[in-house]
């Protein structure tokens, strides 16, 4: 006898009607794979890599599906099934674990299911001038865009859902979208514990990227298609990651991570240019507290052009230290969640029984006293976008308008209804499409 050791039936998307639909096909783990198509498609066509048995997957809970096998390869599904999900989709999830080729092989372990989600038609474009920005097929999947400075490529970002345990990052799908290319997914899923600037991946130059976890900061190169690992903690864990940020005006890498996570929430900053051998380290530079349960405060590094801003904690509390070219160093209350040309922009913190609890906000120059300003409306989630602050309540969004020191109404530049500014240093909204 000889045993031959087979591949796992795999499968990808094909359009049964022969047009080219924009999709997203990602193998999301334990998120469940899902294949992203347009608002209005009434069915899917899987192109599978064996000749298969003629089964028909089912929904999740068992009931068939209006499904049939065009061919031995081709199985094409009818998407009469689905129904809302979040933020407007629509969904069909479906069982594939019952589907085997001819040789009796089934699907890999990580395709064994399959989530369809209809996505409605979004466009991407500039919070202030309304200009489109991205204009790729397959934008409307994504929801947010990371755009590098010479604006040739930029990394589309597909939330997946919160954490497993009782962590409190995010998980992430980045996919990089170049002009007249095809995109290449660089993480299927990615937890993201590290979010600088408010968006979970960052351009370190035109042709990398990097982003950070609490166990490690990785550098992705474009051009050769690699990933490779700037800072790993152990496997214990008890160096894991705080908070990552790199400074792109000096080229430096800096990192705080716990010096011991299971007996202290001590950090140790690390700074140091990629390649270099020996980074610098000052130990016990600082320590963390919790802000929410399970969920410990990040202490920011922002860089800016003259200086930057470091967040430690005193008397409990976070500060803001700013410290110039010139090695001057000045210190407010507050962490800081923004740079702007107007100041910078700090949430200030009072001691809770457990954990932190939020005070005020307040915009800070360095060189001037701290002004406290208008706190945003009530039950509302605050986050920058560009330049601003923005705030959610409900459906509605506020900018912080500083001439008035009064959260406004924000409207979009072009007068559209459906429009809904997002978090990030480009400062981008996302509009719905008729």
């Amino acid at each position: 006898m000889t045993f031959i050791r087979k591949e796992p039936v795999s499968f990808t998307f094909g359009s049964s009607s022969g047009r080219d639909v924009p999709y997203l096909l990602l193998w999301a783990q334990e998120y469940a794979p899902r294949l992203l198509i347009p608002e209005g498609e009434s069915s899917v066509e899987l192109v599978f890599s064996e000749e298969m048995h003629k089964d028909l997957p089912t929904t999740m809970e068992g009931v068939p599906l209006a499904a049939k096998w065009v061919d031995t390869k081709h199985l094409l599904i009818q998407l009469d099934a689905m129904r809302a999900g979040d933020h407007r989709t629509k969904e069909l999830y479906m069982r594939m674990d019952t589907l085997v080729d001819l040789s009796g092989n089934h699907l890999g372990a990580g395709s064994r299911s399959l989530l369809v989600q209809q996505v409605p038609k979004y466009a991407w474009c500039y919070v202030h001038s309304g200009e489109l920005a991205g204009g790729g097929p397959r934008d409307q999947f994504y929801d947010q865009v990371v755009l590098s400075e010479n604006k040739q490529s930029y990394v589309g970002i597909v939330r997946l859902g919160g954490s497993m345990g009782d962590g409190d990052g995010t998980s992430y799908a980045f996919i990089l979208e170049q002009k007249g290319k095809g995109p290449v997914v660089i993480e299927d899923v990615f937890y993201s514990t590290i979010e600088p600037e408010q968006q979970p991946i960052q351009w370190m130059d035109a042709k990398t990227l990097i982003y950070s976890s609490y166990y490690g900061v990785y550098a992705y190169d474009i051009e050769k298609r690699e990933k490779r690992i700037l800072y790993n903690a152990r496997p214990s864990e008890e160096d894991n990651v705080n908070y990552a940020s790199y400074d792109t005006t000096r080229e430096l890498l800096h990192i705080l991570a716990y010096e011991n996570r299971h007996e202290t929430s001590q950090l140790e900053r690390i700074s140091y240019k990629s390649g270099e051998a020996s980074p610098q380290r000052t130990k016990a530079y600082t320590s963390t507290t919790l802000v929410a349960k399970y969920s410990d405060l990040d202490m920011s590094i922002i860089p800016t052009v003259k200086g930057t801003y470091w967040t430690r904690l005193q008397d409990g509390v976070p500060y803001t230290d700013f410290v110039s070219d010139s090695g001057e160093k000045m210190t407010t209350a507050g962490i800081t969640r923004l740079v702007a040309e107007q100041g910078a922009y700090l949430q200030l913190y009072l001691k809770g029984d457990n954990q932190l609890q939020f005070s005020q906000w307040k915009i800070w120059q360095p060189s001037q006293p701290a002004k406290v300003i208008a706190n945003p409306p009530e039950d509302s989630y605050t986050y920058a976008s560009g330049t601003d602050l923005f705030s959610r309540q409900d459906d509605k969004y506020y900018k912080y308008d500083l001439s008035r020191n009064k959260w406004v109404l924000w409207q979009a530049p072009n007068g559209e209804k459906d429009a809904e500014p997002v978090r990030g240093k480009d400062g981008l909204y996302r509009v719905r499409l008729k």
